[in-house]
């Protein structure tokens, strides 16, 4: 294991991730696109915005990023080698440029409630399988030539 994992803004995740899918044909293969990760992010902001009554913008901000979504990245010094989002228990855009940090990644996900996420057919099944995630349903993949998109839980 190589680096640590740090609380991140949004901002940073979706540079990184943006970076990791642009020069790493695995990362650009196997995850969501970042600007996609982030639109997620903000509409579950907006939907849970009002929940939070009688306190301020600033404090909405902090309980949201404290109780609905957490974000973190890898970093080996300073240079960010992988990352992931946990929102209201969806792991969304798990990654690692690092061979072997993916299980670490999956373990601090489940950590902070990650109970649900959705990937492509292959040998990602078997790799959030050893986390403890199954199968819940499938859909075929909008392109034919690509996998199936699946949706697993805990």
């Amino acid at each position: 294991m190589a680096g640590i994992i740090v609380k991140a803004e949004l901002a940073a995740y979706r540079n990184a991730l943006g970076k990791a899918r642009m020069y790493n044909p695995k990362v650009h293969a196997n995850v969501s696109p970042a600007d996609e990760v982030v639109e997620k992010v903000a509409s579950e902001f907006q939907r849970t915005a009002g929940t939070f009554r009688g306190v301020t913008h600033a404090n909405t901000i902090t309980a949201f990023y404290s109780h609905h979504c957490h974000i973190r990245l890898v970093k080996d010094g300073n240079v960010v080698t992988g990352g992931f989002v946990v929102l209201n228990g969806i792991l969304l855009g798990l990654w690692s440029e690092t061979p072997g940090n993916g299980d670490w990644l999956v373990r601090e996900a489940v950590a902070l409630g990650a109970d649900q996420l959705d990937c492509f057919d292959g040998y990602l099944l078997e790799f959030y399988a050893k986390h403890g995630f199954r199968e819940l349903s499938r859909e075929p993949n909008w392109d034919e030539a690509l996998p199936d998109v699946v949706w697993m839980g805990r």
